[in-house]
């Protein structure tokens, strides 16, 4: 797979892709960040949802499968394949990026005696129990 892109599409397709990747990585960490925050209740260690902003990089198959099931799309791939590469490589970096942020803004990146320091104090937070093997 790959192997029959054309390297000047993605160049052309880059900033396109990397626009992408800039808008994709933030709010796709966002929704993450704010399931971590709200439902799993991870509080200061919510940030690192935003780790999860990512264009995972077998979305890059995406056009090339699209184009195969739809040949009215065939014109489309190389560029949109491009494109998807160019948002993978933005995202792998900024995506750890923003959770470093987030992470130390809110306190999430302290060292271990800071951290066991808090968790013995009444917050509100706890970390999550864990699963305990099933008894056979």
């Amino acid at each position: 797979m790959g192997t029959g892109i054309n390297l000047g599409n993605i160049v052309k397709g880059g900033a396109q892709g990397l626009l992408v990747g800039l808008v994709i990585a933030p709010i796709t960490g966002l929704f993450v960040y704010l399931g971590y925050k709200f439902i799993l209740r991870r509080g200061y260690r919510s940030g690192i949802g935003f780790a999860a902003g990512t264009t995972a990089g077998n979305a890059i198959a995406t056009p090339a499968i699209i184009g195969a099931a739809d040949p009215k799309m065939q014109p489309y791939v190389e560029a949109a394949t491009a494109q998807v590469a160019a948002a993978v490589l933005i995202t792998a970096i900024i995506a750890p990026l923003l959770a470093s942020f987030v992470l130390k803004r809110e306190g999430g990146l302290l060292s271990e005696e800071e951290i066991e320091a808090l968790d013995e104090r009444d917050l509100g937070v706890s970390e999550p129990e864990p699963l305990t093997e099933p008894k056979l």
